[in-house]
């Protein structure tokens, strides 16, 4: 008890000091109970965390008074201590409850990782055609969310009404493709989109229209267009002639030359080194990784010649891409792994996914 009555003394200036010390470090000791430092940040956490950020909180008065709260509230757990309280099975089963609850807000649940992976999984067995509309939310006030979700409730309206989708996204979306593709996004799967938008895509029927989606990216209209069983992943290896605008004839010609090779017996391997233009492919076959729908974004006629190959070893015929002239070559189909193969992995992805959030 006298260690106590001697920290009281010494700490009766302590916060006096702590103020006018602007240079003063946050770690430094405030005060001691029993040689236990209680520390500025320590004091800064607390009082910040009970006291609103309102001025009248941040007075020489009040935080004198928290100051004298603190140092009962620190002689006390000492008191404590000393009596051996920490020490009770009573005492040990209620604090363990207590860390349980307080853990419950920041960890997912093994149970909701395990229901939100399955989700996925179940997800992955299907590919989703749809079309958006995004209207971007221009500025952090709340006026300009608003102003954002009735332009696109104006625009569903409309279209409900009976205007043309693909029509109305190139005029009003701000997705700059829309332009081009009347909003169109071809077929995906679970964890290609962002959260919001796979879940309300997920949950429409061919010809639905959702109601307005908020994303990071602003707010959508989507339309689902089709849906259909997942094909998994492919495996293919391609010769590659790349574009020349100076002579396009010149580069279509010597892919249906290349392409006569190969159905005339020459090997793939020695025709794909001797001409593909790919030159982190050419010297191993022309080989590249496994890819699933939508992929290749960037050369949607890659992936539809890709997943129409239907032998390994079937060739197919010389096509255009915006990169140039292609023929591939199928490897091997992978179809969707069974659900045991996979759960590892779909729960790191889940776990690091906006779904979590829930």
């Amino acid at each position: 008890m006298f260690l106590f009555i001697i920290s009281f003394l010494f700490i009766s200036s302590a916060l006096a000091q702590f103020k006018k010390s602007k240079g003063a470090k946050d770690d430094a000791a405030l005060f001691f109970v029993n040689k236990r430092p209680v520390t500025g940040e320590e004091f800064k956490y607390v009082y910040r965390k009970n006291n609103p950020s309102n001025p009248e909180n941040y007075t020489d008065a009040k935080m004198q008074e928290y100051f004298d709260l603190l140092i009962y509230f620190k002689l006390k757990v000492e008191e404590a201590r000393q009596r051996g309280m920490d020490t009770t099975a009573t005492f040990e089963k209620e604090f363990k409850t207590y860390h349980e609850e307080l853990k419950k807000p920041f960890l997912a649940e093994a149970d909701a990782l395990e229901k939100l992976a399955r989700e996925t999984y179940e997800r992955l067995k299907e590919e989703v055609k749809a079309s958006h509309i995004l209207i971007s939310i221009n500025g952090s006030l709340p006026q300009d969310t608003l102003a954002a979700y009735e332009k696109i409730e104006a625009i569903r309206k409309t279209i409900m009404e009976g205007d043309d989708f693909a029509a109305a996204a190139r005029q009003n979306s701000d997705d700059p493709s829309a332009k081009h593709n009347g909003g169109g996004l071809g077929y995906f799967t679970a964890l290609q989109m962002v959260f919001p938008f796979e879940d309300a895509a997920y949950k429409l029927k061919p010809g639905e229209i959702s109601r307005p989606v908020r994303t990071r990216f602003g707010y959508h209209i989507i339309k689902v267009e089709d849906r259909r069983p997942a094909r998994g992943e492919v495996e293919v290896s391609h010769i590659l002639l790349r574009a020349n605008p100076t002579a396009p004839e010149q580069v279509r010609n010597k892919a249906f030359d290349i392409f006569d090779q190969l159905k005339g017996g020459r090997n793939w391997d020695e025709v794909c080194n001797e001409f593909s233009d790919d030159q982190s492919t050419k010297s191993t076959g022309g080989k590249l990784r496994p890819f699933g729908v939508g992929a290749m974004a960037s050369a949607p006629e890659f992936e539809s010649v890709a997943f129409s190959l239907k032998e390994p070893g079937e060739i197919s015929d010389p096509f255009q891409s915006q990169f140039g002239w292609h023929i591939i070559k199928l490897e091997r189909k992978i179809p969707l792994l069974p659900y045991s193969e996979l759960q590892a992995s779909l729960k790191r992805k889940v776990g690091r996914d906006e779904r979590l959030q829930i």
